[in-house]
Parts: structure tokens; sequence; C-alpha cells
């Protein structure tokens, strides 16, 4: 599991970033051993992007492998 945490009160505490948005599952293919990063569908919920425009779609993400992943977060830093 990967989680994107952000402070909750105190120092010492910390929630998962825009609640279950944060959480993102990591499982290894079992054809090629690469770890893939996937987030489950928030169906039933509504989101909307930091301009306040909604998202389109359920929020699922596709698997992507672990690295590209990873790079593209630090890109968006």
């Amino acid at each position: 599991m990967l989680l994107f945490l952000e402070p909750c009160g105190s120092a010492s505490q910390y929630q998962v970033a825009g609640l279950s948005q944060g959480r993102f599952e990591i499982e290894r293919d079992p054809a090629t051993g690469k770890r893939l990063v996937t987030r489950p569908s928030f169906a039933g919920v509504e989101l909307f992007q930091s301009d306040g425009g909604p998202v389109k779609g359920d929020g699922a993400l596709e698997k992507v492998p672990l690295e590209q992943f990873v790079s593209e977060v630090l890109r968006s830093d």
C-alpha cells in the first residue's frame, strides 16, 4: 500500500490525504513480476479537482508501473 499523508491536529498525527483519495494499492503482476500501482473505484462518491471542477469517471486508476507512478509524483512536485 502507498499512502499520501497530511498533518492532522498535532505534529505527530496524520491522516490519508483527501480522505481515501491518497490511498493506493501495490500489487505484483504475476506474469512479469513488476510492481503495479492502482486505486480502487470511488463509485458513488463525488470527487473534485483542486480548481473545484468535478473529476470525470469513478476515480479508479489504471494499473501503472510503480516506478512510473513515483516518477510522475516527483515531477509534479
